[in-house]
């Protein structure tokens, strides 16, 4: 049965508010259709995106058009008992940061046992659908460094924080940078840098033959990213992770509006077609 704790914010815009929410048993998931394709076991952990919380705390500080798309809303996010329950998540998060950080390093140590029990290597993927330096948090509140001390986890993630791009650069923090509308020069610098760089293509990267059309993109070869969610702690280095956009034709219609979602038409105009 969920125990539920009383919280009021004491600061920021909704100062005097109040709400209740309750400690999950788990943060980190397992069954998760992001990343059941991956070849390593993977946990994930989903909190609710941008500033879909009760502080009014954006959770996603880099965030543009792609707030409007986010994937948040796809797949079994569109069920209201997951967005409730990240909400609850990330609620928790906000009112009892270093309990739920507490938390989460207990699950990390936990997962690494398992992994070491098994003799296999396991991921983790922090942000589903957020996009927070929890190897940060971690190592604050808990004084461990993670991504030193489990030696049998890989952790990866997606950031359009170019800043953590550079922080973590060459640990085992395989970071692939989110490509949007506004942070071209961003982009280029990640790959630059040696790392991924995501782009979502409105009709995805094939033909109705099943052949790749799309090959490359911002001068780097494109590889297919919705072959697996882990593909960046396989394959280092830079080149295009291309997605194909999920979600309602409307909210693709506003992304290729915005430039998020990179049209067809666009595409071909890029290469000279």
């Amino acid at each position: 049965m969920k125990q539920f704790i009383q919280h009021t914010i004491t600061k920021g815009k909704n100062k005097k508010q109040s709400f209740e929410y309750y400690v999950p048993n788990d943060l980190l998931g397992q069954s998760s259709p992001k990343t059941e394709k991956n070849s390593l076991r993977t946990k994930i952990m989903y909190l609710s995106p941008f500033t879909g919380n009760n502080f009014n705390i954006n959770l996603c500080p880099m965030a543009n058009s792609c707030a409007i798309t986010c994937l948040n809303h796809a797949g079994r996010g569109r069920f209201t008992d997951v967005q409730l329950a990240r909400i609850n998540k990330t609620n928790y998060y906000l009112a009892d940061k270093i309990g739920f950080i507490n938390q989460l390093h207990k699950e990390v140590k936990n997962f690494d046992k398992l992994a070491k029990r098994n003799g296999k290597v396991y991921a983790i993927r922090f942000n589903g659908t957020s996009d927070v330096d929890f190897i940060a948090d971690i190592k604050n509140i808990c004084k461990v460094d993670v991504l030193t001390e489990y030696s049998n986890i890989k952790f990866y993630d997606y950031t359009k924080v170019i800043g953590r791009i550079r922080k973590y650069q060459g640990q085992n923090y395989s970071l692939t940078f989110s490509r949007d509308e506004a942070n071209h020069a961003h982009a280029m610098e990640a790959l630059s840098l040696g790392h991924p760089v995501s782009a979502v293509f409105e009709n995805g990267l094939f033909d109705e033959n099943g052949k790749q059309i799309i090959t490359n993109f911002l001068g780097y070869p494109v590889v297919d990213g919705d072959k697996a969610d882990d593909i960046m702690v396989h394959n280092s280095g830079a080149y295009v992770l291309g997605l194909k956009f999920k979600g309602t034709k409307k909210d693709k219609l506003q992304g290729v509006a915005s430039g998020f979602v990179i049209s067809a038409f666009e595409l071909s105009k890029k290469m000279g077609h």
